[in-house]
C-alpha cells in the first residue's frame, strides 16, 4: 500500500462539541492523499465513541494516558506514515483547498521543511484574518527570509495552518517540549526558522478557535515569561545562531512590552515597570508602552470597573 502524502495529527482532549467538525474537514479535503492521526490524550468525555464512529479506514485512533498537547503531537509524528506532517488541533479546521494548496507549494519549492499558510480567527462570533493572508486563489507561495521581523508584525501562520516534513524531526531530534502547554509549537518554529526553510502560501486557509473554554488560548493572559522566549534569549545572540540577530531581538522587546501591558492592566505593577523600564528606550512598539504606562498609574480597581464598564458596551 503506497504511503499518502499527508499525514493529518489532530491531539485529542476532551473535545466532543468539535472533533466531528475537525475530522470532516480532513475528510473532505480536495487533496485525496492523507491519512488522520487521532491521538486521544486521555479524555474524559465522549470523544472517543464520536472518533470511532466515524466509518473512514483514513481515519486511525490511539490513546494514551494524558500527557499533554505536546506528548499527543509528537506520539502523532511517530505514528505518521505520511512524508509530510499536517498539524491540525480538534477545535480547528481546515478549509477544502488547504492540503491541496500545500501541496503546490510542495511541489513549487520541493527542498523546503515547512510549509504554512494564513488562517481565519474566530472569537467571540468575530473573524479576521491574519497577518500577510490576502486570502488569494493564486495561493502565491513566498520563502520567509526574515522569520523574526515578519513574527513581530503577528503570527502569519499557526499550529493548525502548519505541514512540516516528517524527515526534519527525525533528523534534527527536535519535537515539542514536553510538559509546556503555552508556546510549545513555537519552540518548533523557532527551530524551523533559524535551521529549515519555512514556504507561507498567501491565503487562508485553516481557521483557528480561539473562544473554546477548553482551549489553550482561551482567556490566557501573558504574565510571565515563557520558556521558548528564554531559550530564545539564551541563543540570540551566539555566534551560531542562525537567523537575523536585529529582527529576533526587536521581537523579544515586543514581547516583553506585551508582558508589561498585561502586568500593567491585570497582573504585577512592579513587573510592568521593570520589563518597561527594560524597553522604553527603543523607538517602537509606542501603543504597549502607552497601555504599559496607563495601567500603571491608574489604580488597579479603577482598572476593574473601567474594563466591566467596556466589557458591557461591546456586548
Amino acid at each position: 500500500m503506497t504511503a499518502p502524502v499527508f499525514s493529518v495529527v489532530i491531539p485529542l482532549y476532551n473535545k466532543q462539541d468539535f472533533i466531528s467538525k475537525c475530522i470532516e474537514s480532513v475528510l473532505t479535503q480536495r487533496f485525496s492523499s492523507f491519512e488522520v492521526i487521532v491521538i486521544d490524550d486521555g479524555s474524559q468525555d465522549d470523544s472517543e465513541n464520536i472518533v470511532k464512529e466515524i466509518k473512514d479506514d483514513r481515519v486511525k485512533y490511539f490513546h494514551q494516558q494524558n500527557g499533554g498537547v505536546s506528548a499527543a503531537r509528537n506520539r502523532g509524528i511517530e505514528e505518521a506514515s505520511g512524508k509530510y506532517i499536517a498539524f491540525l488541533d480538534a477545535d480547528d479546521w481546515y478549509e477544502d483547498d488547504f492540503l491541496n494548496a500545500v501541496h503546490k507549494s510542495i511541489l513549487e519549492h520541493p527542498d523546503a521543511d515547512a510549509f504554512t499558510t494564513g488562517y481565519f480567527k474566530h472569537k467571540n462570533g468575530a473573524v479576521t484574518v491574519s497577518t500577510l493572508s490576502a486570502n488569494q486563489k493564486q495561493y502565491q507561495s513566498i520563502v520567509i527570509d526574515d522569520f523574526y521581523q515578519n513574527w513581530t508584525k503577528g503570527a502569519f501562520f499557526f499550529t493548525s495552518s502548519c505541514v512540516v516534513r516528517k524527515e526534519y524531526f527525525i533528523k534534527n531530534q527536535r519535537y515539542f517540549p514536553l510538559k509546556e502547554s503555552m508556546g510549545e509549537d513555537q519552540e518548533v518554529w523557532f527551530h524551523l526558522a533559524e535551521h529549515g526553510c519555512i514556504v507561507f502560501t498567501d491565503a487562508a486557509l485553516s481557521n483557528y478557535n480561539m473562544g473554546v473554554g477548553n482551549s489553550l488560548s482561551f482567556n490566557s493572559c501573558l504574565l510571565e515569561e515563557l520558556p521558548f522566549i528564554t531559550r530564545l534569549k539564551a541563543r540570540v545572540n551566539t555566534p551560531d545562531f542562525g537567523a537575523s540577530i536585529e529582527s529576533a531581538n526587536r521581537f523579544i522587546r515586543k514581547y516583553e512590552l506585551e508582558r508589561a501591558a498585561n502586568n500593567a492592566i491585570r497582573g504585577s505593577k512592579k513587573a510592568a515597570i521593570y520589563l518597561l523600564s527594560k524597553n522604553i528606550l527603543s523607538m517602537e512598539f509606542s501603543k504597549l508602552k502607552i497601555i504599559s504606562i496607563l495601567g500603571i498609574l491608574i489604580p488597579r480597581k479603577a482598572l476593574f470597573y473601567i474594563r466591566k464598564y467596556l466589557k458591557r458596551k461591546v456586548g
